[in-house]
């Protein structure tokens, strides 16, 4: 018998977005009120989608923390600022 490779498990699903996601991006070391690592690693994400919003998750609880309307849907990319995590930028 042949040893199993890694698994990967779902853990949580996100839900909110109405278009597909094109972009996910963990953010850096955090000041967040919503980081409760003791190493200061963010807990959040950035996701990008076609209907044209950008939505930053706390990843522990798999809500939505905040969503950004953007003036386009065409969205390719997202990225967190990952020194202090305050930021986000998208692209198209």
């Amino acid at each position: 018998e042949m040893p199993r490779q890694n698994e990967i498990n779902c853990r949580k699903t996100l839900r909110g977005h109405f278009g597909k996601v094109y972009a996910m991006q963990w953010g850096g070391m955090s000041s967040s009120p919503y980081n409760t690592d003791p190493d200061n690693h963010s807990r959040e994400l950035v996701s990008a989608s076609q209907d044209g919003k950008l939505i930053i998750w706390n990843a522990d609880s798999a809500l939505k923390t905040q969503a950004i309307s953007l003036e386009s849907a065409w969205v390719m990319t997202c990225c967190f600022e990952q020194t202090e995590g305050r930021f986000v930028a998208s692209g198209g």
